[in-house]
Formats: structure tokens, sequence, C-alpha cells
């Protein structure tokens, strides 16, 4: 998974891994068609809470968090908090810098000819990995093998409503609503926080460590359109679906959403 056990190995196989996993060209399922595209700034998504700086052209190259200080006084104040920067040391090439609150992840980027990544080289104190990913016709991700862990999407009119996580052979499936603002109700248009069953606790698991940032600045897919109003899910261990119902509303004109389970 993306997120390991954190240990002191050398990160020896990175280079390695730049030349052979970018360039062997593997007809399955993770597609073949990488490496000769080139990110594209029509693609970035406005991230809530999140400051961006961009390049001339209009590429991310920094994305900062707007977080809460308190000062010895005790007053709170909003400051910026750097979580990644992007540098394009080709055309056709990203390398993201994720700073962790202990460790520093770096991810270089080979994109195809709709712009978004289809290998990702990690790299991060516990050495060298290669993601591959897939798309659909329309640019929305629909697989993902992270080391071995393997995660499938179907997206229908725009919005994500099937997700499987092979390892616990966990499905689920999302049903959408008519509203379209993430933004007001704190929402992220790519569910990241979003239970979706027991093993397949929410797309954060997949994203986590800087790719939630690689998302935001338009590397991995489409976002979904709408936002979802019920989940169900089945897992290894639970063939009767558990069922989420997820409820929007405001407090103080803040959005504000819940998530309920509603039955095993």
């Amino acid at each position: 998974s993306i997120m390991r056990n954190y240990s002191f190995i050398k990160y020896f196989a990175f280079f390695f891994l730049i030349t052979v996993g970018f360039s062997a060209c593997e007809k399955d399922e993770a597609g073949d068609d990488f490496g000769d595209g080139s990110p594209k700034a029509e693609n970035v998504v406005l991230r809530n809470g999140y400051a961006y700086e961009y390049n001339g052209q209009g590429l991310v190259t920094k994305m900062s968090k707007y977080e809460t200080e308190t000062d010895e006084d005790g007053n709170s104040h909003s400051i910026l908090v750097t979580k990644a920067t992007i540098t394009y040391p080709q055309s056709n090439r990203a390398v993201l810098v994720y700073y962790d609150p202990y460790f520093t992840f770096t991810y270089t980027f080979a994109f195809g000819e709709n712009g978004f990544a289809y290998r990702i080289i990690q790299n991060d104190i516990e050495g060298s990995s290669l993601i591959k990913l897939n798309y659909d016709s329309e640019g929305h991700l629909i697989y993902m093998d992270n080391y071995g862990d393997i995660l499938r999407m179907k997206y229908t009119d725009g919005n994500l409503t099937y997700v499987e996580d092979q390892e616990y052979d966990a499905k689920s499936y999302i049903t959408y609503g008519s509203d379209t603002d993430f933004y007001y109700y704190g929402m992220s248009p790519f569910l990241l926080g979003v239970e979706l069953g027991p093993f397949v606790s929410s797309m954060d698991w997949w994203f986590e460590c800087g790719l939630d940032c690689a998302l935001y600045a338009g590397f991995l897919g489409k976002p979904s359109k709408n936002l979802p109003v019920k989940i169900e899910s089945t897992d290894s261990e639970n063939y009767k679906p558990t069922i989420y119902e997820i409820e929007y509303y405001s407090v103080n004109s803040i959005g504000r959403w819940r998530q309920n389970e509603v039955s095993w």
C-alpha cells in the first residue's frame, strides 16, 4: 500500500525503476498509453482550504494548506503550510515532493496522451515502487495497481459508481443525487474521506502521502460530477450489503455533510 511501515532502507532501486518502469511497454490492465503525453492545465481541480501556485503554462508548482496556529498568548491565526511542490523536468514528466510532518515522499509521473499519469515511481524512506494506472475514454481513473494492491473503478455519466478492492474482494456501489456543490459542503469530488465499506474504508487509503495532491494537480483523472447520496458495500466477510446514506445540510451558512449507516 502507499502508506508503509516506515524503515530506514536505502532507495537504491529508484533510478533503476525510472529507466525500466517507464520504458517497459506492458499490455495489461494498466494499459500502454504512457510516456508520450504531457500534463494539462485544464485538468487542475481547485481544492477547498488550499492555495495554489502555477508556472507559465498554468500547471501547479506548489500546494499549500491553510492551518490554524495558536501563539503563546492564546491568539489563533491562519497560516499557509506547504504540502507539496511540483517540478516539470521534461514536458512529459512531473516530480511531486510531498512534505509529511515526519518524512518526505517523492513521486515521478509519466503521462499519456490524455494528459493523465499512467506510471508513477514512488520514492520514500523504504525504497522505490512502481504504481500502474489506467483510465476510461473520458479520462476517469478506473485501474490502480499499487505494488500488487489493485483497485478497480467504474464511472457512469461522469460519476464514480463502482469501486473494487481486489485484495479483500470488497465492492462498493455508489448512487448520486443532483447536487454538485462540493466546495460548499466541504466534500471532495474524488470522494476522499467518504466511507465505502469495512475494507475499502475510504479513497484516502489509496491516495495518501501526497497522491491526494496529485489528484488535485490534475494528474490522476477527472473527478465525479455530482455528490453521492447512497453507498452499498460488500466484502469477503460481509456478503449482505452495508448501506450508507449521505446527508447534506448547512450550519450558519456553512455546508456540512454526514454519513449514516442504515443497514447491515
